[in-house]
């Protein structure tokens, strides 16, 4: 969409008397009532690499809808002298047994199996 396509529509949702009406971007959480969304916190032409886009800057920290992060990544475990951890096969963060997501960056994590960094290739389950 371009700024005169928007423009066009605005123009036309002001003209049915929408000109008062918040803006929202509609988000993919789970609502009861209207559907999920985060306001608007500004908006303005890109610089450098963006130079062509007018961008719009969500209030919330908005992702992509079945990115990587959806599909399970397989943790690794490494063993030290006094310990063996698991972390997160993405960011490398420690996670817990009980983990189904990393805590640090939100990655699914695969149950069952790991990716035995001592042991090289290979899968160990636990």
């Amino acid at each position: 969409m371009t700024l005169n396509e928007l423009k066009s529509k605005c123009d036309i949702y002001i003209d049915l008397g929408h000109g008062h009406d918040d803006v929202v971007i509609n988000v993919q959480h789970k609502s009861v009532g209207p559907r999920a969304s985060t306001d608007i916190e500004s908006i303005s032409p890109g610089i450098d690499w963006e130079h062509d886009q007018i961008r719009i800057e969500p209030t919330h920290k908005l992702t992509y809808v079945e990115t990587g992060r959806d599909a399970p990544a397989t943790p690794y475990r490494v063993a030290t002298e006094t310990r063996t951890v698991i972390k997160c096969g993405k960011c490398g963060n420690k996670l817990r047994k009980a983990d189904k997501f990393c805590p640090d960056c939100g990655q699914k994590i695969l149950k069952g199996e790991y990716i035995d960094v001592n042991l090289g290739k290979g899968t160990v389950k636990y």
